[in-house]
């Protein structure tokens, strides 16, 4: 009996660790391609093909950070990681405009300058799409900034990969690859532990290890009271 029992707390334990990850599960069994969202907006799991992940299965690291300053000298951060225990924003709310279970899903946060996030996806490219939005900050802000998007890479369920940066994207790959990318102006990748990116150097050194790949946008919201920030997930 003890090996069923064990094999129970398996499947209770991969069960519980999906629904933590997952508010919204995407698949596109045509494409060999699935994504989710978690509850935090950040992207809880990517398999290609599926039933393959591309991040850790028990505890995903993705997610954004943002920095800002005002004309005034003031200004805040946030750092949301569910993965490594980050989630400064909190829990957005979610809808779907087009119906349940169908694309784009839109995150928003109320609190702060009105952050709005749109996910949407290109199945046949194996693609997440991301947009955020500050969707006005209010009369007269004047804010400016570093957003990053960032993610660390289990590829087919590895912990070690090769990593490289090219242009605005930050890329990890063996058998599969991920890469994120930007508008800019940078890509890069990081080595070990992935921590405050704000500031992160763009570009970096190949190396074959464990560590992260993220692409970062400057924003300012100055002269219409918004921004809008992209970013794309491709798996190859």
């Amino acid at each position: 009996m003890k090996p069923l029992l064990f094999m129970g707390s398996l499947l209770l334990l991969a069960t519980t660790s999906l629904a933590q990850n997952c508010a919204y599960t995407f698949t596109f069994a045509a494409n060999a391609f699935a994504f989710c969202v978690s509850p935090y907006g950040t992207i809880g799991m990517i398999q290609s093909p599926i039933g393959t992940n591309q991040l850790n299965a028990t505890t995903p690291v993705e997610g954004f950070e943002y920095i800002y300053v005002d004309e005034s000298g003031g200004g805040g951060s946030i750092f949301q990681v569910p993965g490594i225990g980050s989630t400064d924003a909190g829990k957005p709310t979610f809808t779907q405009p087009n119906g349940a279970g169908k694309l784009p899903l839109i995150a928003t946060w109320p609190a702060g300058f009105g952050l709005k996030e749109t996910i949407t996806a290109n199945p046949m490219a194996r693609q997440i799409l991301i947009t955020f939005t500050i969707t006005d900050c209010g009369a007269g802000c004047s804010y400016s900034g570093n957003f990053v998007r960032v993610a660390g890479p289990e590829l087919d369920g590895q912990t070690t990969a090769n990593y490289a940066a090219s242009g605005f994207a930050g890329i990890a790959y063996q058998n599969h690859g991920l890469l994120v990318e930007s508008t800019g102006p940078c890509g890069g990748i990081v080595q070990g532990t992935i921590s405050d990116l704000t500031n992160a150097n763009c570009g970096g050194t190949p190396f074959t290890g464990t560590g992260g790949i993220f692409s970062q946008v400057f924003f300012a919201t100055v002269p219409n009271h918004h921004a809008t920030m992209k970013f794309t997930y491709q798996v190859f």
